[in-house]
């Protein structure tokens, strides 16, 4: 999907496609009222079906660190969990698009992220193999899963129903 498909209007729809930029993750929320993507180190968000664009947020420590790249994306009914290469992970909110808060990861770069149907749990996993499972909107450290025990990750739609005792 290239970003000219959004969002253009028709008698600009020559100009942008010599700037299209592709869009690197996609990703849709349970009501399907908005698309979520990546486009160029940019968390941004359209209106669907119209693709009018509602938001763009970009990591701070990007600038920063230089290692603020996006790697994962998760829509949800209440906020768009985003895994950045800092290590952390960021919960953005659905209608501005900005970050209500950020939690550090599974160690170090995230690479993936999940989030249940009713976004209370998140599983946030690192670039390490690592796997740790968030209470959201809190950022509550509910488990850490060592490399070995990555099969949990099939638990993300069971309702949030982890715990620690299960994990070991």
């Amino acid at each position: 999907i290239d970003f000219v498909a959004l969002d253009v209007p028709p008698d600009q729809a020559a100009s942008a496609a010599a700037a299209v930029q592709q869009i690197a993750m996609l990703s849709l929320p349970p009501n399907g009222n908005q698309i979520w993507g990546c486009v160029a180190e940019e968390v941004r968000s359209w209106s669907w079906p119209d693709g009018k664009q509602l938001s763009t947020w970009k990591n701070p420590n990007h600038q920063v660190t230089g290692a603020g790249n996006i790697r994962a994306l998760k829509a949800g009914r209440e906020g768009t969990l985003v895994g950045t290469r800092d290590g952390r992970v960021h919960w953005l909110d659905p209608a501005r698009g900005t970050s209500r808060a950020s939690w550090p990861g599974a160690g170090n770069e995230v690479v993936a992220v999940a989030l249940c149907e009713d976004a209370h749990l998140a599983l946030v996993g690192g670039e390490n193999g690592k796997v740790r499972g968030l209470k959201i909107p809190s950022g509550e450290v509910l488990v850490d899963l060592a490399a070995d025990d990555a099969a949990i990750l099939s638990r993300a739609a069971d309702g949030g129903r982890i715990s620690p005792d299960e994990a070991v």
